[in-house]
Parts: structure tokens; C-alpha cells; sequence
């Protein structure tokens, strides 16, 4: 089944910044192309090699499928995901090196010729999603604790990132809360500068107590409510908006947001983009949230195909047997 009949479209995969540059592409782009296309693998060194041209001064790694970690030369570290470069260069093969080009431009600059600010740290730049968004991490200016959020990401992110940090002394702080499901939570300081995480040598007062805060203030930018339309089946989809799959963390939402299902509340979070939910008694749609989770699940930017079940004021992982 198409994700593309559940109202997806390209636009929805963009950050602002980079849609705007990569407008040209609808219009320069269309002649049929017979070559064929890099795997996920090969893309990300191709990005990694034209990075570490572009920015001679950084060390560049290829930290996984669709991932690279710069390290500039003032030991600042940027993580960033290439999944949405890569849907608009699969099937295209003529538009590798454009499409590199351009998610290149739409990154931060290298700390050398950035704009100044606070040592260690990214000057500013507008907002943009967090698929494009550098990571960064080992910065020494203090995070603002009222702009931590949690935010979900695969096991073989969270050990190639953690592979990284320690080779430099530092770790994620992380949750194991959905472990069950391959997921990991990490937390994050979403400001202008880009997407931060939060590693043990932030200060971010008693550890124990960053779940709570992060979710806490995930909660306040969310809002009361979330967005629901209904789809076939009885399957309904949740625009998980700039913050992804982690609304599925506030579990208070779920109960103050009207959703008809028939028994228990079942979620898919496939990806980073958008939620599916039905009823734990409803087998038609039970059958195609696991078959909508397992395909988006095994795209490059795909988080999981488990399913989780609302029980206790938590989702927990949830099975038909």
C-alpha cells in the first residue's frame, strides 16, 4: 500500500529552507534517466565526500545508512540525516551531484566562516526540519532546559551516534522506554541554531528528572489536542508535526484527543512524520497498521514496524498473537 494514499506529499517531506532551494528541481529535472541509482550506503559517502571537499577543515565520518557527523575544527560535532536528500535523487540518478549540492548548502557553515557567536556553538539559522537540521553536540554554551524535547530514534542510530561521542569522551543521555519496539529516546535542545543533543556533558540539572522535563515541555509546544483525520478501515492518521514521533510520549494527549476505535489505542510509528492508529479490536485495521508500519518502516528514514498499545497511561509493544 502507498503511504501517498494517506495524504502524503513531497512538500510535507521538505524543510523550509531547503524547498526553497531545491525548487529548481521540479522544473530541471524531469528528462527520463535509464542509470542506476546509489544504494543508501553509496549515497552517504558521496555526500560525505563532497562535505569533506567543501569543508576541507572538519573530519567528516559516515556514521550509518543516511547519517554523517561533522566535526568542525573547534570541536563542535554536527549530526545530520541525508533521508529526505535521498528521496529526491532515488530513481534519478542525474541528480546526484545537484541534489548533494544543494542539501550542503541548506547545512550550517563550518564554524571558521560562520557568522560569530558563543564559542562552540552554531551562530543562528533559520529553522528547519529536523531531517536537515545539524545535531549539535559538545558545544559549551548552556542549554535552555525550557526548550529540551524528547525525540525518538532507531537502536542503530542511537549506537552509531554513541560510538561517536565516546570516541570523544561524551554520551547521549537516553531512555530505554521503547526499547521493546527498537527504539531508542534521546532528548534534545530544539533552538535556532539547530537540533542539540543532550549528552552527559551538558548540564541539564538531575538527570533522573529529563524525561519529565523534556516531555513536559513537549506537552506545552504541542498544545491540548492533536491533529487527527480519519483513513480506510478504521485507521486514523496523527500529523506528528515538528516534533515527530514523540507525541506518542504524551500519553495524555491520546486520552483528551477524541479517537473512535474499537477497544485499546494501537499506534504504528513508522516513521518521523506521521502516526496510524486503530482499535485493538478492529482486525481489518490492525491489518493494515502492520502492513502500512512494515512498509514506511523499511524505507531509509523509517523508525519501526512494531505496534504499541495505550495501557497504564503509557504505550507499551503491542501483538495480534
Amino acid at each position: 500500500m502507498s503511504r501517498f494514499l494517506f495524504g502524503r506529499h513531497l512538500a510535507g517531506l521538505l524543510p523550509g529552507r531547503a524547498l526553497a532551494l531545491l525548487g529548481v528541481l521540479v522544473l530541471a529535472l524531469t528528462a527520463p534517466v535509464h542509470a542506476q541509482s546509489l544504494t543508501p550506503r553509496a549515497f552517504t559517502e558521496a555526500v560525505a565526500k563532497a562535505a569533506r571537499e567543501k569543508i576541507p577543515s572538519a573530519r567528516v565520518t559516515v556514521t550509518g545508512d543516511l547519517q554523517i557527523t561533522i566535526r568542525y575544527k573547534d570541536g563542535t560535532t554536527s549530526t545530520s540525516q541525508l533521508g529526505s536528500a535521498y528521496k529526491l535523487y532515488d530513481g534519478k540518478p542525474d541528480r546526484l551531484d545537484l541534489v548533494i549540492n544543494t542539501f550542503l548548502s541548506a547545512l550550517a557553515r563550518p564554524p571558521d566562516v560562520r557568522a560569530a557567536g558563543p564559542p562552540g556553538r552554531a551562530a543562528p539559522v533559520p529553522p528547519q526540519n529536523p531531517a536537515f537540521v545539524p545535531a549539535y553536540s559538545g558545544a559549551v554554551a548552556p542549554m535552555n532546559r525550557t526548550r529540551i524535547v524528547p525525540l525518538i530514534k532507531t537502536q542503530a542510530w542511537f549506537d552509531d551516534m554513541q560510538r561517536t561521542l565516546r570516541g570523544q569522551g561524551d554520551e547521549l543521555q537516553h531512555t530505554d522506554a521503547l526499547a521493546d519496539g527498537g527504539l531508542v529516546i534521546v532528548y534534545a535542545e530544539m533552538a535556532d541554531a539547530g537540533t542539540r543533543y543532550v549528552t552527559t556533558r551538558d548540564d541539564v540539572g538531575d538527570p533522573a528528572a529529563l524525561p519529565e522535563l523534556a516531555i513536559g515541555n513537549l506537552r506545552r509546544q504541542i498544545g491540548r489536542r492533536i491533529p487527527v483525520r480519519s483513513g480506510p478501515d478504521g485507521v486514523y492518521l496523527v500529523s506528528a508535526g515538528d516534533f515527530g514521533a514523540s507525541v506518542v510520549l504524551v500519553s495524555e494527549l491520546w486520552s483528551s484527543t477524541r479517537i473512535d476505535v474499537d477497544g485499546d489505542l494501537v499506534v504504528a510509528v513508522p516513521d518521523n512524520e506521521t502516526l496510524y492508529v486503530t482499535g485493538s479490536k478492529n482486525a481489518k485495521g490492525l491489518a493494515r497498521l502492520q502492513s502500512i508500519a512494515a512498509e514506511i518502516a523499511a524505507e531509509p528514514d523509517g523508525l519501526t514496524p512494531a505496534l504499541f498499545i495505550l495501557r497504564g497511561g503509557r504505550f507499551v509493544r503491542f501483538t495480534t498473537n
